[in-house]
């Protein structure tokens, strides 16, 4: 009888360890170069106006794009801004009112577009408040249908009068987050209307160079369930558009501090681009991330939301995660970044940004500056993003690859967001087995460190991060 438990225990224990066996004992993915998600066009920052009283900041961060506005408070304007009127009307109100709240205003947006067009910047333009006057008088806040056409004229003469002072955009965002009701919400059929009439105004006043992006939504997911806005653009043809844009944010409602949980909520948005846009014709940017986790571990700082001092943003928790959160969105198909944001917004008190000022052109640096600067800057525009190594359930060390076909380089960006170290491994396929490793450069809380263990040995790309902490690594292979 004792024989027979016994046997009946080898049976049940050799069924356990072949069940788990796989799990534990995953063979090591394998870096593929001709499996890519597109191009990786660049990252940028969003910035203020103002921001560009920092030379220093934008030298050490070298971003590719700003996402910023353009223009004073509107509302805030003795003359409102008129209804019913053309483009040459809402051109002429510009010139009488673009000065309206500052007699500097026009001369600082020049000042800022010569700024950014030295150090080779694209600039993203984002409308934020709509006019409250062209709004419903609810608690919806609803963009009124019929001043849909009103807004359209008013953002190609907007343009126009900016190309004219010498302000070339390149980008354009036509609200922020039409899905939410901060910035006057807009419907998902007014905004697929909005799109269309921007589309053939812009060409029609020789602004066709002008690339639209949207639709800008606060959420990629919200409890599961895509919004209708992709359903719309599609109905009015999303060649209205040129590039997809979004935003991500990991901690709206919930209080995951995983990076497999932002890794998850892509899943609906990708979806429906696959659906509508198969071919990926569209570059995907991600226009608005940083990171919104408060809690990591058993310590919780507050939030920037709180409007108040030292908050999580002051942490190197905070820092790893943007970075792990860049590496994620990478992985899930976004051509480009924006973080949010280079400084603090002094006006509504909070701190999201990555330098608070002193007194121009000095300022104080937060954690995620150093994180931002070790980590995005230097890699490869237009080098091809590789299909992810790693997913959901295997996520302690989060990592992307940047394909530079120009040298056949490879680029990987790795970070360990847990708070003890972490290994993995990475096969080599044939045509990299004479890789090498050409620069490797890891970041700690306290700084730089060689601490970090990352080696070849024969076919097999060996990674050992100390907790906390972000490498980037080179592997040049033949040319």
């Amino acid at each position: 009888m004792r024989s027979l438990r016994l046997i009946i225990i080898l049976i049940l224990a050799i069924i356990a360890i072949s069940f788990f066996w796989p799990k534990f004992n995953k063979p090591p993915a394998t870096i593929i170069p001709s499996q890519t998600l597109g191009p990786y066009l660049g990252y940028g920052l969003a910035i203020h106006g103002s921001d560009v009283n920092f030379p220093k900041a934008f030298d050490d961060l070298a971003p590719q794009f700003v996402r910023m506005e353009f223009g004073p408070r509107w509302d805030h304007l003795s003359e409102k801004i008129p209804t019913g009127k053309t483009v040459q009307d809402y051109y002429h109100y510009l010139e009488r009112n673009y000065n309206g709240d500052s007699p500097e205003r026009l001369t600082g947006a020049r000042d800022s577009h010569e700024f950014l067009r030295h150090r080779n910047i694209q600039i993203i333009k984002i409308h934020f408040e709509l006019p409250h006057y062209w709004r419903a008088k609810d608690n919806s806040d609803r963009f009124l249908s019929q001043h849909i056409q009103d807004l359209a004229r008013f953002h190609t003469a907007h343009l126009k009068f900016l190309r004219n002072n010498g302000i070339k955009i390149d980008y354009m965002e036509l609200v922020n987050e039409p899905d939410g009701n901060w910035n006057g919400h807009i419907p998902a059929p007014d905004y697929a209307r909005l799109l269309q009439l921007c589309d053939s105004l812009f060409e029609k006043h020789g602004l066709q160079d002008v690339k639209i992006l949207g639709p800008g939504l606060a959420f990629l997911n919200l409890y599961n369930k895509q919004t209708p806005y992709f359903e719309e653009i599609e109905k009015v043809g999303i060649d209205n558009l040129d590039g997809w844009s979004t935003h991500v944010w990991d901690e709206a409602e919930f209080t995951s501090s995983e990076p497999e949980y932002t890794y998850g909520i892509w899943q609906p948005f990708l979806d429906t681009i696959n659906k509508i846009d198969p071919e990926k014709t569209k570059p995907i940017f991600v226009t608005e991330y940083a990171s919104d986790i408060t809690k990591f571990g058993d310590k919780e700082w507050p939030s920037p939301r709180d409007q108040v001092e030292n908050t999580v943003t002051d942490t190197w928790h905070n820092a790893v995660r943007v970075i792990a959160n860049s590496v994620t969105h990478l992985n899930r198909g976004a051509n480009a970044l924006v973080v949010y944001r280079l400084s603090d917004t002094h006006w509504h008190k909070t701190d999201w940004g990555m330098i608070e000022s002193t007194k121009p052109p000095h300022f104080e640096i937060k954690p995620v500056y150093h994180a931002v600067s070790h980590a995005l800057k230097s890699l490869p525009v237009n080098g091809n993003i590789l299909a992810p190594l790693w997913h959901q359930n295997d996520a302690l060390i989060t990592l992307s690859i940047i394909h530079q076909t120009s040298d056949n380089s490879f680029h990987l960006l790795i970070v360990n967001s847990h708070e003890k170290t972490q290994t993995t491994t990475i096969n080599l396929n044939p045509e990299m087995q004479s890789a090498s490793i050409s620069d490797i450069s890891t970041m700690i809380k306290s700084g730089l460190t060689d601490t970090a263990n990352i080696s070849i040995k024969d076919t097999t790309l060996n990674i050992k991060m100390p907790p906390l902490s972000i490498s980037r690594v080179k592997l040049q292979a033949k040319k």
